[in-house]
Parts: C-alpha cells; sequence; structure tokens
C-alpha cells in the first residue's frame, strides 16, 4: 500500500509527505489491519515535492517515519 498527502488549494491539488495533512491514517490503518492486511506501507514522495530546490531525501524519510509511526500508535496496530 503507497500512502501520501494532497490537499486542494483551488482549482489545483499540491502534494505533500504522508501525514502532514489532516489525514485519517489511523482510522485507515486499522481499518486494514481489522481486515486481514500485514503488507508493506510505502510512503510516496511527489515528485513535485523531490524536485524542489533544496528538497533533503533524508529529511523526507524522517518525516514520513515519524507521522506514520504517531498513526500506527493512534491506531494501536502493532508494527514488526
Amino acid at each position: 500500500m503507497a500512502v501520501k498527502d494532497a490537499v486542494e488549494q483551488g482549482n489545483r491539488v499540491t502534494f505533500l509527505l504522508p501525514g502532514e495533512q489532516n489525514t485519517h491514517y489511523p482510522k485507515l490503518l486499522k481499518l486494514f489491519y481489522d481486515g486481514g492486511y500485514r503488507g508493506d506501507i510505502c510512503c510516496e514522495v511527489s515528485s513535485l515535492i523531490s524536485r524542489q530546490a533544496g528538497y533533503d531525501p533524508v529529511a523526507a524519510a524522517k518525516t514520513c517515519y515519524r507521522n506514520m509511526a504517531a498513526a500506527f500508535a493512534a491506531a494501536g496496530v502493532p508494527r514488526p
């Protein structure tokens, strides 16, 4: 499963790192887990983000991990 965030601004969409928007990841993770999903979760970084000047892939990975770890904890879903 791949996750990323987006926000609609007027008539265009801006992509964000997973968890940067008020997304319902805890609820979604719980639904997937309760439904039997035990696969990987991949944080997708839009090229609109990665092509920006000053983009730091290590900082992006840390942000994604922090945001998704919080969502897993809030959902009560264990992580191996």
